[in-house]
């Protein structure tokens, strides 16, 4: 099975080749990434569909909400429809569901490093108990790390960044994510976890 993932970035691309294609290969599934480096709208999204689609077995996203443009007057699902819509008129006899899924991560990559608070302390030299605690906080305030909202004062990635200025997003995000890792990551984010389970249905157990 090969499945391309269209990701927003750069650190949302090494976050499916590292994190992701390893889980996904012991099910027979081979990912292949892209980035747009931001500027996510439905009609890119579906230009690039239509002109991959006949590559692949699937084509899915890994696009964050926050820079998804225009994205304040619509939920996730919404803008996951519209993704979809786009999408209708590229295929040839062939149902869209069966050949492309969009997804979207709320809010952004970041929420999902707020899985696992305490792994923040073996990658950035400026780690203190204080900075600990102001992390503690911040995931307490939320259900899950993928309610942490939305806005330019407040998005997981300022709020990373107000206390850690030496981070780095496509060096720090991607090891933190490893330190953490996906099974951790998965328990705490239900919409990250759906989409994988939905991936690794494509698939079969092929075994070690």
């Amino acid at each position: 099975m090969r499945v391309c993932v269209i990701c927003e970035g750069q650190t949302e691309q090494e976050f499916a080749e590292q994190c992701l294609y390893p889980v996904l290969l012991t099910k027979g599934i081979y990912i292949f990434t892209d980035h747009f480096g931001g500027n996510v709208s439905a009609p890119r999204l579906a230009h690039f569909v239509r002109n991959n689609y006949q590559s692949y077995d699937v084509i899915t996203t890994f696009v964050d909400f926050y820079g998804f443009k225009n994205n304040q007057s619509k939920t996730r699902a919404e803008l996951e429809a519209a993704i979809m819509q786009a999408t209708q008129s590229l295929f040839d006899n062939v149902d869209p569901a069966q050949k492309f899924r969009p997804y979207v991560q709320m809010y952004e990559f970041e929420g999902l490093l707020f899985s696992d608070i305490q792994q923040f302390e073996w990658l950035l030299d400026d780690w203190t108990e204080d900075k600990q605690q102001a992390l503690q906080q911040i995931r307490d305030q939320f259900t899950t790390p993928e309610q942490i909202n939305n806005s330019i004062e407040t998005k997981p990635s300022h709020r990373i960044e107000g206390l850690f200025p030496s981070y780095v997003k496509p060096t720090h995000g991607i090891i933190l994510a490893q330190e953490i890792g996906l099974s951790r990551i998965r328990s705490e984010c239900p919409n990250f976890n759906e989409w994988m389970m939905w991936l690794e249905s494509l698939g079969v157990d092929v075994g070690d």
